[in-house]
């Protein structure tokens, strides 16, 4: 299930493999996992999605640092548990309920919860130092903004350097199938 490299970072940290066991263990008490490994330089470092059967599928990019592997797999884990916020966010974007500048910061939100609860978890665990300097998303999971309003700052700062997730939470919003009869908000 896990990429040979990952195995590898697991065996040689036992605090990074019980924090995976514990996340895990935590939040798909009631959901199956399934890992997919991307190998596209075009994708995202790693994403989740939901399956009809309650379940989460995570994929991730096969050729980062182990380190931000594991990283990443911890984040989508956490991620993940919004399912039922996100669900109501998209009905009520559905609806026109919600505003598209509203729905992409609710969505941002959610991940900035989870931004923060990986960056808590991973306080815990003594790193090798040569480990986290070879490593992109560790500096910015334990940098991570202590408020929202910092976090979106940070976000749009970082957007001007490549992807912007206001925009395309935005352009989701856009794609969601309008329900007839729903009013179009402004903004």
């Amino acid at each position: 299930m896990l990429s040979p490299q990952l195995r590898a970072f697991l065996d040689h940290d036992t605090g990074a493999a019980n924090l995976l066991d514990n996340v895990l263990c935590e939040a798909l008490t009631n959901r199956a996992l399934q890992i997919y490994y991307i190998y596209s330089p075009n994708e995202p470092a790693a994403y989740h999605y939901y399956t009809e059967a309650n379940g989460v599928v995570v994929a991730i990019r096969e050729d980062q640092h182990a380190l931000d592997e594991f990283l990443c797999l911890i984040y989508e884990v956490l991620n993940s548990e919004h399912d039922v916020e996100f669900q109501e966010l998209t009905r009520r974007a559905e609806a026109r309920n919600i505003s598209k500048v509203d729905f992409a910061h609710e969505v941002l939100r959610g991940e900035f919860k989870a931004a923060l609860r990986t960056k808590l978890l991973i306080s815990k665990v003594k790193f090798r130092k040569k480990e986290t300097s070879q490593s992109y998303y560790y500096k910015h999971i334990a940098g991570c903004p202590d408020t929202f309003e910092e976090f979106l700052t940070s976000i749009e700062k970082e957007s001007k350097n490549g992807r912007d997730p206001i925009k395309e939470y935005e352009a989701n919003y856009d794609s969601l199938k309008l329900k007839s009869g729903s009013p179009v908000l402004e903004k």
